[in-house]
C-alpha cells in the first residue's frame, strides 16, 4: 500500500506542479505583454521627446535670429535718435540766432525810421 500512496502522492505532486507551471506560464505571458506595452510606451515617449527637442531647437534658432534683428534695429534706432538729437540742437541754435538777427533787424528798422523822420523834418524845415 505504501507504494500506491507514494505513487498517488507523486501523481498529485505532478498535478500541482503542472498547475503551478501553467499559472506561472500565464503570469509570465501577462508580464511579457505588460513589458511590451511599457516598451512601446517608452518608445513613443522618446519619439515625442525627440520631436519636442527638435521643435525647441528650431524655435530657439528662430528666436536667436529675431533677437539679432531686434538688436540691429535697436542700434539703428539709437543712431537715428542721436542724429535727430543733434538736428534738434542745431535747429534750436539756428532758431536762437534767427531771433537775435530778427531783433537786430527790428532795432535797425526802428533806428532807420527815426532817422528818416528826422531827415524829413529837416527837409521840411529847409524848404521853409
Amino acid at each position: 500500500m505504501p507504494a500506491i500512496t507514494c505513487c498517488c502522492y507523486g501523481f498529485l505532486q505532478m498535478q500541482v506542479l503542472a498547475t503551478e507551471n501553467e499559472t506561472l506560464s500565464k503570469e509570465r505571458q501577462c508580464l511579457s505583454q505588460q513589458l511590451e506595452a511599457r516598451e512601446t510606451e517608452v518608445a513613443e515617449l522618446m519619439r515625442s521627446h525627440a520631436q519636442l527637442l527638435a521643435r525647441h531647437s528650431v524655435k530657439t534658432a528662430q528666436l536667436t535670429l529675431e533677437s539679432r534683428k531686434l538688436q540691429k534695429n535697436l542700434q539703428s534706432s539709437k543712431s537715428v535718435l542721436s542724429q535727430l538729437s543733434m538736428s534738434v540742437k542745431t535747429y534750436k541754435h539756428s532758431e536762437r540766432e534767427a531771433k537775435e538777427s530778427l531783433e537786430f533787424c527790428e532795432a535797425e528798422r526802428t533806428t532807420l525810421a527815426e532817422v528818416n523822420t528826422e531827415l524829413e523834418s529837416n527837409v521840411c524845415s529847409l524848404k521853409q
